[in-house]
């Protein structure tokens, strides 16, 4: 099998990894091992794991290929689309882990054991590239858009504001 790309956390990792010994392009598994103290590892438990396992929302049998990979300190943010033809450039993002911060972008400060998609993205758009930092994500459009979500002060979205009281957003 192909590594094809990594991401770590504070203490956990991500990989997508060719099903075949080469790589064809579309034929990629998610593993994930390590600390799952926030579920990060997107198993859909809070056990740690000692060797890399497959993420199951995105195995062989997903009607969604995986293409991106990113971790946050105890989250994690995954790129698919459709491996059905489509008319659409239609893409998602995937979060799960911890979500105290509002990093997850699902709407609320709460941790999650398996992956979900991000639904306050738009529609009809190809996601090309996703990171994270401690606290927050982002994700970038093939037309240059830009989305994050997560912890105010490190989105960089508002210079110019206090902040009192809590720091999601």
């Amino acid at each position: 099998q192909t590594v094809v790309k990594v991401a770590g956390g504070n203490e956990h990792v991500v990989a997508l990894v060719s099903a075949e010994e080469t790589y064809n392009g579309n034929d990629l598994l998610c593993y994930s091992w390590g600390s799952n103290s926030h579920g990060q590892l997107g198993l859909g438990d809070k056990e740690s794991r000692l060797y890399p396992e497959v993420i199951q929302t995105f195995n062989l049998e997903s009607p969604w290929e995986v293409y991106e990979v990113a971790c946050g300190a105890f989250h994690t943010a995954v790129l698919t689309n459709k491996k059905e033809p489509s008319d659409t450039l239609e893409s998602f993002c995937w979060t799960f882990g911890l979500g105290d911060n509002g990093q997850l972008g699902h709407g609320t400060t709460k941790s999650v054991l398996s992956p979900e998609p991000v639904l306050e993205l738009p529609q009809n758009t190809f996601l090309i590239s996703v990171d994270c930092g401690l606290f927050h994500t982002s994700v970038v459009s093939s037309a240059g858009d830009v989305w994050s979500w997560g912890m105010e002060k490190g989105l960089g979205l508002c210079p110019d504001a206090s902040f009192t009281g809590t720091d999601s957003g």
